[in-house]
């Protein structure tokens, strides 16, 4: 805390009126939230006011226009000057908001940074007992300071104390603006932690192996440029406004010197075009700061949330960090969904440092339900039927998913989702009022009309790849469907209602703009709109596709039972690697969507799931100049396919159809190549799901013709799963016998691309 000897001398120390004391009173009257509009007037057309204030009547409504008469330093018998100030904002009407309103000044202040002796004060009340003036002197400004401009007292530069608190309060709204949770809740947060990501993790097998958390304030103590990444839900966008906040205060910059920007990543290419130099040359500009004299951290967040294809995407963030990094001062933090492609992740590792956000314990999700929730509730449900339920065993451990589950346990639902599209709709039914109607307190077909609204509202931003939309384009699109219906209602009416689904909809009436609280939950209302449209019987454009994933799997949980929606989905051919890759990372969640569906179903996808993963294999193999994934080594490529296998399929639901697809893998009379690597996979999933004996069958029928690169691979998925049993053991002892005598199979397994081997290695 500062004195006020301190507060006092650095009031005092603003020795130029024009120069110094009437920037500083600028700053401090446009952060008073009763000041609603401030203009500098002062100069020779002034009429006796520097600046006029106006103020809203909060009793009784109105406005009030305020003179300011400024003088620096005390202001004791001699006020001449001050006499004409005050004669002349009493007298002159005068024009405001840039020439559009004429006004006449109904209250004066007379401020300074000194002391106003009494005498001076009584003298100027009575010569003006008819007019309303107020004093404002050194100790009064201190008041005012503390309450409304507390950045003052720290030592920083006028324009960077101006920027951090305006990044503060943008920061501040867009929490607000994107926040789920109640508003007497708004400052609960998660603290977050990350774990690297090894670059060398799946090309060796490497699945649950994880290194040591970290929060992200110590990652950007050793690395210049991070990527956070994270499935839907898990709080990305958070931690970095968490972050820029956090670097906004004062005191850490007083003590850092580190200025944060945050900016979304449509920003970085629609306003900055791509450019660091666009982004300073703004700082420079606009905000009057120097960069060269500081450290910046540029949060850059939503990486995911647009159509560009994932390829265009990765290119334009290197040659983004490639301006970057010329400048020493910089740090990056990019924020975005998995793209979970080996081949991007490996372009994006040449110029920055992979973070994933690790997952929520289940004590934190309890805790963080409990702080939520009534305790009671908790006690009675969470810890008896949730604890044995479906939802809890799958739940992604992630803080959207606390939330959710909290606000539909509050409202003592009769029975649990099971999974995660079936907490959204509860959810969803909870905030968009459907309980309400069961109670009675609201019009079902009010509420029928208002959700399929909401409904075309995401189908349409989702379409058009927006973030937010006018708020006349939200009225167009209610207008619209209401003009081809005698529903009874008006656009105003629904866009009232629209506007009281604050925990799914944000309507930003200063910007007019609306928005959804959350991606996800725009990504639900979009699937909402497929399954109400065309039921069963929409059409899934490119179903393994990024932007997509995530409305593809509500749609698919909205389904549950979806046989032929999933068939279709399965069996379309993929023309492309990157297809082929996405199919197996999205498989398992939408596989787990449709779990309603007939488990044979469910059973031939995954077979067709790994069989395709098999010949994608094979296919580089024998193949290698014809596809990147030649430019690995063969072990690494299994390891790199495995790996996507085991992240997307590796679940209890899989168990009945991976032991059913082994057995009619090894009831063929002979297996072939393509065979024999679908048997590996399929075996390394049931390691992983802890069947002890996953490589048994697999060892035993290959004996004597089980290629080194899969006794290999067996050894370090079991390493990985520490499944390792005498079987295990013997091959381990077999195939190091067999490399120790023959040094030269080693390289061309481990380390040579497949694209530089002189004869394929089989």
């Amino acid at each position: 805390m500062y004195t006020t000897e301190y507060k006092l001398e650095k009031l005092h120390s603003l020795k130029n009126e024009v120069k110094d004391l009437h920037p500083f009173l600028s700053d401090l009257f446009r952060k008073i939230p009763e000041l609603t509009n401030v203009e500098y007037t002062h100069g020779p057309d002034e009429f006796g006011a520097d600046f006029v204030l106006i103020s809203t009547d909060n009793l009784l409504g109105g406005e009030e226009y305020i003179g300011v008469v400024v003088k620096q330093g005390s202001i004791k018998q001699d006020q001449d000057d001050i006499e004409r100030q005050i004669k002349e904002c009493q007298i002159t009407p005068r024009k405001i908001a840039g020439g559009k309103k004429v006004v006449v000044l109904n209250q004066i202040w007379i401020v300074t940074n000194g002391t106003i002796s009494a005498n001076a004060r009584e003298k100027i009340k009575n010569f003006h007992s008819d007019k309303n003036i107020k004093f404002i002197w050194d100790e009064t400004l201190i008041k005012l300071v503390d309450k409304n401009f507390p950045t003052f007292w720290e030592d920083v530069d006028r324009n960077v104390g101006n920027y951090l608190s305006a990044l503060e309060v943008k920061v501040k709204n867009l929490n607000s603006k994107f926040s789920i949770l109640d508003v007497n809740q708004n400052d609960i947060y998660i603290d977050q932690q990350l774990v690297r990501i090894d670059v060398n993790d799946i090309k060796k097998f490497r699945v649950r192996l994880k290194q040591k958390p970290v929060k992200l304030k110590d990652v950007l103590a050793n690395e210049r440029v991070v990527f956070v990444e994270a499935p839907m839900g898990y709080g990305k966008s958070k931690l970095l406004r968490q972050a820029a906040m956090e670097y906004s205060e004062l005191k850490n910059f007083s003590q850092n010197k580190i200025l944060p920007i945050f900016i979304d990543y449509r920003d970085l290419l629609d306003d900055y075009d791509n450019k660091i130099e666009s982004i300073l040359d703004r700082l420079r500009t606009k905000e009057k700061i120097n960069h060269e004299e500081l450290n910046i951290v540029l949060f850059i967040d939503s990486m995911d949330e647009n159509k560009i294809d994932d390829e265009i995407k990765v290119q334009k963030v290197i040659e983004f960090v490639k301006g970057a990094i010329c400048y020493k001062n910089i740090k990056i933090v990019f924020a975005s969904r998995p793209f979970r492609n080996p081949l991007l992740d490996e372009k994006l590792d040449t110029v920055l440092v992979r973070f994933e956000l690790m997952q929520l314990s289940m004590d934190r999700i309890v805790k963080f339900v409990e702080t939520l929730c009534n305790a009671e509730v908790i006690t009675t449900k969470l810890k008896s039927d949730l604890s044995k339920s479906a939802l809890f065993k799958s739940l992604p451990r992630s803080p959207i998913s606390a939330i959710l589950l909290s606000r539909v346990l509050a409202s003592n639902v009769r029975e649990l989702p099971s999974t995660l599209p079936e907490l959204y709709s509860k959810y969803m039914d909870l905030v968009l009022g459907r309980w309400e109607i069961q109670k009675g307190n609201s019009s079902e077909k009010e509420y029928e009309t208002t959700v399929i609204i909401v409904r075309l509202i995401a189908k349409f931003m989702l379409e058009n790849d927006l973030a937010s939309i006018g708020i006349g384009d939200a009225e167009d699109i209610i207008s619209n469907y209401l003009s081809e219906r005698e529903t009874g209602y008006t656009v105003k009416s629904i866009f009232g209602k629209i506007q009281e689904f604050d925990q799914v909809i944000n309507v930003d009436l200063q910007n007019n703009k609306l928005n959804f609280t959350h991606r996800s939950f725009l990504e639900f209302m979009f699937a909402e709109s497929l399954f109400f449209s065309y039921g069963i019987s929409a059409q899934i454009e490119n179903p393994f596709a990024l932007y997509w994933g995530a409305s593809n799997y509500f749609y698919l949980g909205k389904l549950k039972d979806c046989p032929l929606q999933l068939d279709k989905i399965f069996r379309l051919i993929s023309l492309d690697e990157r297809e082929r890759l996405n199919k197996i990372v999205y498989s398992g969640s939408y596989l787990l969507a449709g779990y309603q569906s007939p488990y044979k179903v469910i059973s031939s996808c995954l077979a067709i799931v790994i069989k395709e993963a098999a010949e994608f294999f094979c296919h580089v193999v024998e193949n290698p100049q014809e596809s990147p994934f030649g430019n690995f080594p063969k072990l690494q490529l299994l390891a790199i396919i495995t790996s996507l296998l085991r992240k997307s399929l590796e679940y209890e639901f899989f168990k009945k159809a991976l032991n059913e697809l082994e057995t009619d893998l090894f009831m063929m009379p002979e297996l072939n190549t393509t065979d024999s690597i679908s048997a590996f996979f399929v075996a390394s999933l049931r390691a992983g799901l802890g069947c002890e004996d996953a490589f048994d069958m697999l060892i035993n029928e290959k004996k004597y013709d089980l290629p080194e690169y899969i006794q290999l691979g067996i050894i370090h998925v079991s390493q990985d799963t520490k499944n390792i049993n005498e079987t295990i053991k013997k091959l381990e002892k077999n195939i190091h016998r067999k490399l120790k005598a023959n040094p030269q199979l080693i390289d061309p397994i481990y380390e040579i691309p497949l694209n530089k081997l002189k004869h394929k290695l089989v």
